[in-house]
Formats: C-alpha cells, sequence, structure tokens
C-alpha cells in the first residue's frame, strides 16, 4: 500500500513515465536473463 502511494504522487508519474521505455526495457532483459538462466540449469 504505501509503494502504491507513493508511485501515485505526481512527481513519481512524471518520473515513470520519462524513464518508461528504459525502465521495460531493464526488466525485460533481466526476466529473459533468468528466463533462460532456468532453461539452461534443467
Amino acid at each position: 500500500m504505501v509503494v502504491a502511494s507513493l508511485f501515485a504522487l505526481p512527481g513519481m508519474r512524471r518520473g515513470y513515465q520519462r524513464m518508461a521505455k528504459w525502465i521495460d526495457g531493464i526488466a525485460g532483459t533481466l526476466f529473459a536473463g533468468f528466463g533462460i538462466h532456468l532453461i539452461i540449469s534443467r
């Protein structure tokens, strides 16, 4: 609940909207890397 309230602030929303492509790209890369790691480790 605290995190949701924090990200609902206008300044945080603007910051996220400015950085959304980078944040999504980094998160996607991390998830893909983790998925590849799971596939290889089996």
